[in-house]
């Protein structure tokens, strides 16, 4: 008789969940009083960005000061292949990405300076302890690192960007999480 192991259903099921199979046409419940832009289609470039007034099928209102020349804000828009309109998703820090170009950089730059800086020590008595050029660039590189993630996870906290979805496409979360009987369930959730 097999036993499975509710770690290996709860796999199956997680790869089943970002398998899901995208409906055509699903869009998000997007509410008057969201914040949108309209961008070209092909460039992704931001023509249009405020909040929607109304939407109706392909035909969206919106509210802004940022208005594309040809089309003064608050006039009907209507939706096609060359324009597209996006939903925002908040503001977002880049702190990992800080913290990771933080260590690429410092790790390069301290493994430069601690070679650089390697001085034999010409070592003329019984006991010597050179280790050779490798040991001063790998604490150069270890010191350099440590000091690089720091700076750049300062640096990406303090770098915020808008995130945008396009409407049409849905987002799978999943996660895990524990129940009282000490075991995991799996959590799903679709926005749409």
């Amino acid at each position: 008789m097999h036993t499975y192991r509710p770690y290996l259903i709860l796999i199956v099921l997680a790869i089943a969940g970002i398998a899901v199979p995208q409906r055509a046409g699903a869009q998000y419940a997007v509410t008057p009083g969201s914040r949108v832009r309209l961008v070209d289609a092909a460039t992704k470039a931001p023509l249009l960005t405020g909040e929607l007034i109304r939407m109706a099928g392909d035909t969206v209102i919106i509210s802004s000061t940022s208005a594309m020349p040809t089309v003064p804000a608050g006039t009907a828009i209507v939706l096609g292949a060359d324009r597209q309109l996006e939903v925002s998703a908040g503001t977002r820090r880049r702190t990992l990405k800080g913290v990771g170009l933080g260590f690429l950089l410092g790790t390069a730059a301290g493994a430069a300076i601690g070679r650089a800086t390697y001085d034999n020590p010409g070592c003329s008595g019984d006991v010597c302890f050179d280790f050779g050029p490798g040991l001063a660039t790998f604490g150069g590189a270890l010191l350099g690192g440590a000091s690089g993630m720091v700076i750049g996870g300062i640096i990406g906290a303090n770098s915020k960007y808008e995130a945008w979805r396009p409407m049409g496409q849905r987002h799978v979360r999943l996660g895990l999480a524990t129940v009282s009987s000490g075991g995991v369930r799996l959590i799903a959730s679709v926005d749409y």
